[in-house]
């Protein structure tokens, strides 16, 4: 007998591409204003902290992604 063959190990990139909201910087913007203005009329009690801390890094990840594909090619 002999003995089994193994199986190379392979990562592939995904096949699909990734579709972005053509407004979603505008959108987050309008959110995180909204939350400053909030913030600076002492009424943040009705905000969520964790989620404006997602929205402020996926705006500055989407910024950075959008900058490096577009200006730099």
């Amino acid at each position: 007998m002999s003995a089994p063959k193994k199986k190379n190990f392979q990562i592939e990139a995904f096949k699909h591409r990734v579709v972005v909201d053509p407004k979603y910087a505008e959108k987050t913007w309008k959110i995180l204003e909204h939350a400053i203005h909030e913030i600076y009329n002492h009424n943040a009690s009705g905000l969520s902290f964790e989620e404006l801390y997602r929205f402020a890094s996926s705006f500055f990840l989407f910024k950075i992604f959008f900058w490096r594909c577009c200006y730099l090619l």
